[in-house]
């Protein structure tokens, strides 16, 4: 049964690692050309589906229940963190920078979270070193997009500013959200704050008066499908349950595999070449996560062995 447990509790760790990496390239792909939908629609539309989808697999399996005034406000907060200031940040910067770029941007969500750790829970230096040697290799991942010798991006002020903020807002709506698991089930408080996600975002699409389209393209239908399926639902809800397993630190080296994938993505659909200098930062953002993730471990069976 440990075994098992084991198992599937990596599995969450490979959606939020890999699979979420996908979402900034079909992001940007559902809000560009005839027919698509303003940012915020697109994101209003596939987080109601994906919550949707998760409260009525709550119902199905009998977790909908009365939820307190104090849940429904944290749930109410961390759906806006999340997905208005946090991923939509990241939405609006991939509107106007590449979503390679914008994936390794997001990059920075480990160092907040770290700042958290040592503030808060007192981690051991050694943590902290690891997550500093992974953003040291992200920041070598980075320099080419900065730097005058290869290409330099530019975007408006918000898509810029939009990619500092996103990371802490997500870190602070993780941090809110993890006490909602005390208390309600996984699945049930994963829907709602999708749904109230969707929600502000649908409030804010309205007030920066976004068109809808009169006939949306396949190409939107096809992000939205996928978005509200594969992200909204099955990935964040493995991002919740990651964040009731393992450690804060564990769980933000997601943001470490992303730019590795999210590289990827642009070589294989973009024929983009990644420089040499990035291909270095991608191994030391690999060995800061499999130092991180072989030290959890071995911890966690020194501990089994104290209490045997």
């Amino acid at each position: 049964m440990n075994n098992f447990r084991r198992k599937t509790d990596y599995f969450h760790l490979f959606m939020i690692y890999v699979i979420w990496a996908t979402s900034y390239l079909v992001m940007k792909a559902g809000i560009e050309g005839a027919g698509a939908f303003g940012i915020f629609q697109l994101q209003s539309l596939r987080l109601l589906l994906g919550g949707g989808i998760l409260l009525f697999v709550a119902l199905l399996s009998k977790c909908l229940k009365p939820v307190s005034p104090g849940d429904l406000f944290i749930c109410a907060v961390a759906g806006a963190l999340f997905w208005v200031f946090g991923n939509g940040g990241a939405f609006i910067a991939v509107a106007e920078y590449p979503s390679s770029f914008v994936v390794m941007a997001m990059g920075t969500i480990p160092l907040w979270s770290a700042a958290y750790e040592f503030i808060f829970r007192k981690s051991d230096s050694t943590s902290g070193i690891s997550l500093l040697l992974g953003f040291i290799g992200l920041g070598l991942v980075l320099y080419p997009a900065f730097s005058a010798d290869t290409h330099g991006l530019h975007a408006s002020l918000s898509a810029t500013l939009a990619l500092f903020y996103a990371p802490i807002a997500w870190v602070v709506a993780t941090q809110l959200q993890n006490r909602l698991m005390l208390t309600l089930n996984a699945v049930y408080a994963t829907g709602l704050q999708l749904v109230f996600g969707g929600g502000w975002a649908l409030l804010y699409s309205w007030f920066s008066k976004e068109t809808w389209p009169s006939t949306p393209s396949t190409n939107t239908l096809l992000s939205l499908l996928y978005l509200g399926t594969v992200i909204s639902a099955a990935t964040f809800f493995s991002y919740v349950r990651a964040t009731a397993i393992f450690s804060k630190s564990i769980v933000s080296c997601f943001a470490y595999i992303n730019p590795v994938v999210g590289i990827f993505l642009g070589w294989l659909f973009m024929d983009e070449q990644p420089p040499a200098i990035a291909i270095v930062g991608m191994v030391v953002v690999l060995s800061s996560v499999a130092f991180t993730l072989v030290k959890n471990s071995t911890q966690r069976s020194l501990g089994d062995q104290k209490n045997a």
